[in-house]
């Protein structure tokens, strides 16, 4: 290979990136720079609407519409976010080459393949999908979960995950929750023993209880 061979392929080389960068790679930051834009405004709008609802609860004073609201909408930023960069990531491949049909169909055909492998997420998705339709817990509320107790900081379709009153963090998957009780549903009441002395006055002791 003389040097006049080896210019004409460095100077190739440069050309060929060159325009990439000029071409696809400013397509892709565009891209990105669009979804990460969306991203932001659907966050936004989503909050804005979680206040408002958040408010309007405040005022009927109607706790549990919070709660809900407050889990709905954690969720939808989720999903709003996974379809967003599903997006991103299919146009990205298109824009450098590779055909999404065929992907697309080779994800169905390994989707069935692996179908026994993917029952426990297919599992902890449809009980996760059915707990939030069923209303059974909510951010915030004070729950045991297979024996745990602790508050609902996040609820996704396939986890939720507990902080106990020691500041650890537990990750249940929802396929896997064989016991719930929800403390703050609805109502709650706590039971306890209050010790009186025999002289006391139990009228007063019961004023000074209920005040």
């Amino acid at each position: 290979m003389d040097i006049e061979s080896v210019k004409l392929a460095f100077n190739k080389l440069i050309t060929d990136i060159s325009t990439w960068i000029l071409y696809d790679f400013t397509y892709i930051f565009i891209s990105l720079a669009i979804i990460i834009v969306l991203i932001k405004i659907s966050n936004y709008l989503s909050r804005q609407l979680e206040k408002a609802i958040l408010k309007r609860s405040d005022a009927l004073h109607n706790k549990e519409a919070q709660k809900r609201a407050k889990t709905l909408m954690s969720i939808g930023r989720g999903i709003v976010r996974l379809i967003l960069w599903a997006i991103f990531i299919l146009l990205t491949l298109k824009r450098i080459g590779i055909e999404i049909a065929p992907i697309i169909a080779s994800a169905g055909i390994a989707g069935i393949a692996l179908g026994f492998g993917a029952q426990e997420l297919i599992r902890d998705f449809l009980a996760g999908f059915f707990v939030l339709l069923e209303n059974q817990i909510r951010t915030d509320d004070i729950v045991v979960v297979n024996g745990t107790l602790g508050a609902v900081e996040k609820i996704e379709l396939r986890t939720i995950r507990l902080r106990d009153h020691s500041g650890v963090v537990h990750i249940f998957q929802h396929g896997k929750i064989n016991t719930l009780s929800n403390m703050t549903k609805e109502w709650s009441a706590l039971v306890f023993e209050v010790g009186v002395a025999y002289k006391e006055d139990v009228d007063i002791v019961m004023n000074l209880m209920k005040s």
